[in-house]
Formats: C-alpha cells, structure tokens, sequence
C-alpha cells in the first residue's frame, strides 16, 4: 500500500471524531464571538482533513456508485474488518480488498489532481 493510501486510511480511522470536534467547535464558535487564532486553526486542520474524506468517497461514488463508497466507508471509516465486509456485501474477500485497493488509490488520486 502506498503512503497516499495510508494517508487516507488514517485520515478514515480519526474521520468520527475529528468531525464530532469540528461540529462541536463550530456551535461553540456560533456562540462566542471571541474566537481565539487558535481555535481557529483547530477548525481550519479539521476541516481540511473531513472534507478530504468525503472528497475522495463522493469521487469513488461518482466513479464506481454508491455500492463501492458504501464498501469503502464501512471498512474504512467504520473500520470493519474485510472478511466481515466481504460477507456484508456478499463478496469474496480477495475480490473486496482488490476492488477496494482499486477504488481508494483511484479516488485518492482523482482527489490529488485538483
């Protein structure tokens, strides 16, 4: 797996909770006037990192359907295993981790050319 995969697979493991954090700082930001810089910066890094997540999973939707995001999404984000996955989606394991290795290089790579 490249780093740009990795990359991604991490970003996919924190995607929950940064999002929760970013939700909950920007209602706390709604109601304080005084943002600090810092909570400020805090938002901005999160925010990069959700929307990359749901960058790269709307070009796997848009390029593979919705079937293959969904896939993408349980492993990655809800970090389920692969084998589980399989039998989820009624797929052989070898099959879903080379079609999930296709679409996230793809999707992650469609993200990188913008």
């Amino acid at each position: 797996m490249n780093e740009m995969m990795k990359e991604f697979r991490m970003l996919c493991r924190e995607y929950r909770k940064e999002k929760q954090w970013l939700e909950e700082l920007c209602s706390d930001v709604l109601t304080d006037s005084h943002t600090t810089p810092r909570v400020s910066a805090q938002i901005s890094f999160l925010m990069q990192d959700v929307h990359r997540v749901e960058d790269v999973l709307k070009r796997i939707e848009e390029k593979h359907g919705s079937r293959a995001a969904r896939i993408v999404r349980q492993v990655y984000v809800e970090n389920t295993k692969v084998a589980d996955a399989a039998a989820m989606f009624c797929m052989s394991k070898r099959s879903l981790e080379r079609n999930l290795n296709r679409w996230v290089r793809e999707g992650v790579a469609d993200h990188d050319r913008l």
